[in-house]
């Protein structure tokens, strides 16, 4: 359990602004036990997927945010951005979270691979206000999913670099470089033979 002096570290911009009270710990403490007694067998809300979709892409924490009763799918965000906790006259608790991209998927395509904790955020004493949310950890069940149909099977972003190369068939400024690496990579190729040795590496 959260301490005030535990807590600070995780908020130090609220607690310069706003000050840190022990009604924001005892909120908090409240929270990490509605959420971690309410983990199961099966995927809850808050729970996170290590998500592997068919092109490889990578995601270690996607954030599963509902259910859909009537086709029993899981609805998670695939990049949020870190979860809100608000009161909820149901279960004591829920969820928002902008939100990234979305995909669903079915309970059995899962598989349980343990526990982590997840930072969570929730406003504090001083209410929805700027630099309002007091941060926080909750350890909660990580299920994998690993899309069928893999494209490249064996490889994905969890182990392995992906580049996008890029063709210019003219290059400004007299450059000699036909071929261009993604993000910034600094990977450049005259000609399509210098492309191949790279890609025979």
């Amino acid at each position: 359990m959260y301490t005030l002096e535990s807590l600070k570290p995780l908020n130090a911009v609220f607690d310069s602004i706003h000050r840190l009270e022990q009604d924001d710990v005892e909120m908090v403490n409240n929270y990490v036990k509605l959420i971690e007694s309410t983990r199961g067998e099966k995927p809850c809300s808050g729970d996170i997927i290590e998500y592997t979709d068919e092109y490889g892409h990578y995601n270690q924490s996607a954030h599963i945010h509902g259910f859909d009763a009537v086709t029993g799918r899981i609805g998670f965000y695939t990049f949020p951005f870190g979860p809100f906790v608000f009161n909820d006259d149901k279960q004591g608790f829920r969820f928002e979270s902008i939100p990234g991209s979305h995909a669903s998927v079915d309970f059995a395509s899962l598989t349980y691979i343990g526990k982590r904790e997840k930072s969570f955020k929730a406003f504090g004493h001083c209410g929805v206000a700027v630099h309002g949310a007091v941060y926080f950890y909750a350890l909660v069940n990580v299920w994998e999913y690993i899309a069928p149909n893999q494209k490249h099977p064996g490889y994905s972003t969890k182990d392995w670099g992906k580049q996008y190369i890029t063709y210019v068939e003219k290059p400004a400024d007299g450059s000699k470089y036909h071929y261009y690496g993604s993000f910034n990579s600094g990977i450049v190729f005259k000609n399509a033979a210098e492309l191949q040795r790279w890609k025979d590496l």
